[in-house]
């Protein structure tokens, strides 16, 4: 554990190597990712990223969320679609921490992904978004199969004070879940509050 930590402190690249391959081992995984942080080598993330062990690969994405990079979301394009869904669901919560408005098509993604999980995670990261595009994203979220997904979907449309938004919640007053249908009247009470104020 020392030496991981040691080889974050010391910052050279030449650490990177054997820290990603200590992502493999559960004790150490939490500490390696920290190091690569601050070592911050692409080129070893990069590597890391195609490992055979999902352990590995989910590292090196938790790291490139972390180092917050724009040159980091080519290698979280390709990680949203690892067969591993631990993989994906932490690639899009990366994604969601550099936040760039780029990325919403990326999150998108992670909406249809079969994984409730996955498309969980992804769904959170429009909590950090703004503007019409991750607004229209986040009410494809409201029909999903998952009363969790929809509950969330329920959440962040509350952030979009827009026209649009009104219909969908009224909308899912009717849902067969009662934690969905309590979100959906407190985003509206939200957004009326909003609008009450806007017109005071």
């Amino acid at each position: 554990l020392r030496c991981v930590e040691a080889l974050g402190m010391i910052g050279d690249a030449g650490g990177a190597p054997p820290l990603v391959e200590a992502l493999g081992d559960r004790d150490l995984h939490t500490r390696a990712v920290a190091s690569l942080v601050m070592i911050g080598h692409f080129d070893s993330l990069f590597t890391g990223i195609k490992n055979p062990d999902p352990l590995v690969r989910r590292g090196c994405v938790a790291a490139l969320g972390r180092l917050e990079d724009s040159v980091a979301n080519e290698m979280l394009a390709e990680a949203i679609q690892d067969d591993d869904a631990s993989v994906r669901q932490h690639a899009h919560q990366a994604i969601g921490r550099i936040a760039h408005p780029s990325d919403v098509p990326l999150l998108l993604f992670g909406l249809k992904d079969e994984s409730v999980e996955v498309r969980f995670a992804a769904l959170q990261q429009f909590s950090n978004f703004t503007g019409d595009e991750a607004m229209n994203a986040v009410l494809t979220a409201v029909d999903d199969e998952s009363t969790g997904v929809r509950r969330l979907a329920m959440e962040i449309l509350a952030r979009f004070p827009h026209s649009k938004v009104v219909p969908a919640l009224a909308n899912c007053l009717n849902d067969p879940e009662e934690e969905v249908r309590e979100a959906a009247e407190r985003s509206l009470k939200h957004l009326e509050n909003l609008s009450g104020a806007g017109s005071a």
